[in-house]
């Protein structure tokens, strides 16, 4: 095939963050607002950027036609702000940067822009907060895609890594009020490489996030391999908000491929309603065979 080259013990609580299998507009921001945004810390290795909070909450706040309150909605907007802040600091400078988002500041962003009171976020949010997670994004130029043997190239790659300061080696937790329940575990690390192409969004090469629903018909494919590990997501958006989710987890040898339906409002179902060939279309697209090649990490 034509290769195209392209430039221990944890914590537990009772509550929530997006799993891979069950979640997933872009509007660039005035390359001004991060230019502005972005200012040295000495705290920080050379060469990264630090994100200011009103610069976090600008993001948060264009994305938009969607409920960004729910567990299910959480990965959605993690991705599509991630993507829209590396855009920004590509406008800014060519070359782009390392940015880093201090955990407070993201949390503080969220509430901001959702117009919150911290005990009205998610516990998704809260625990990421509780747990200190630093955000760091590889958003140079040239340093994550090495070439795509199949699919199309990207027209955004970064590297993602989030880190707890926390002294526990990650947590797990059970949220009831999300639809699926669901049950996750992180580890203080989780790291992927977040891809943008042709209207789609790619969280590839996984590490440190596992988890399944414990209720509802996505929980009968979990019965069958348990806690699976998160290996890709890939996501698209309709005209009227509904997200299609195609991912894949991997128990041992085991490996199960799943499509999922988000309406806006978060409620997540298995498959696609018979009704939608729009949500159809773009199922087939996201199970088209992809296959980048990636260059190895070299974040900070």
């Amino acid at each position: 095939m034509q290769r195209r080259s392209f430039g221990s013990s944890r914590a537990r609580t009772t509550d929530l963050q997006p799993n891979i299998l069950v979640l997933e507009r872009a509007v660039v921001l005035a390359p001004l607002l991060l230019v502005a945004e972005l200012r040295a810390q000495d705290a920080l290795p050379a060469g990264v950027a630090p994100v200011s909070r009103a610069a976090i909450a600008a993001a948060m706040r264009e994305e938009q036609g969607y409920e960004r309150r729910v567990t299910t909605n959480q990965s959605r907007l993690q991705t599509r702000v991630l993507l829209r802040l590396a855009r920004a600091a590509r406008a800014a400078r060519p070359e782009g940067a390392v940015l880093h988002i201090d955990y407070e500041d993201w949390f503080r962003g969220y509430l901001e822009a959702l117009g919150l009171r911290e005990d009205q976020a998610p516990l998704s949010v809260r625990l990421a907060h509780q747990h200190q997670y630093d955000i760091l994004v590889d958003a140079r130029t040239g340093v994550v895609v090495d070439g795509v043997r199949a699919g199309p190239i990207p027209s955004q790659a970064l590297n993602v890594m989030w880190r707890s300061r926390s002294e526990t080696h990650g947590y797990s937790y059970r949220d009831p009020l999300s639809r699926p329940v669901l049950e996750m575990t992180f580890e203080r690390t989780v790291s992927y490489r977040l891809l943008e192409m042709e209207g789609m969004v790619l969280q590839d090469r996984f590490s440190g996030v596992s988890g399944h629903p414990v209720t509802g018909a996505l929980s009968v494919l979990f019965r069958l391999i348990g806690q699976a590990h998160a290996v890709w997501s890939r996501s698209a958006i309709a005209a009227d908000g509904w997200q299609v989710i195609v991912g894949k987890g991997r128990k041992g040898p085991f490996s199960k491929t799943a499509t999922v339906t988000v309406p806006p409002d978060g409620t997540a179902e298995l498959g696609v309603p018979a009704d939608r060939p729009d949500l159809a279309a773009l199922e087939r697209r996201l199970r088209q065979p992809i296959e980048v090649l990636y260059r190895p990490w070299t974040l900070p």
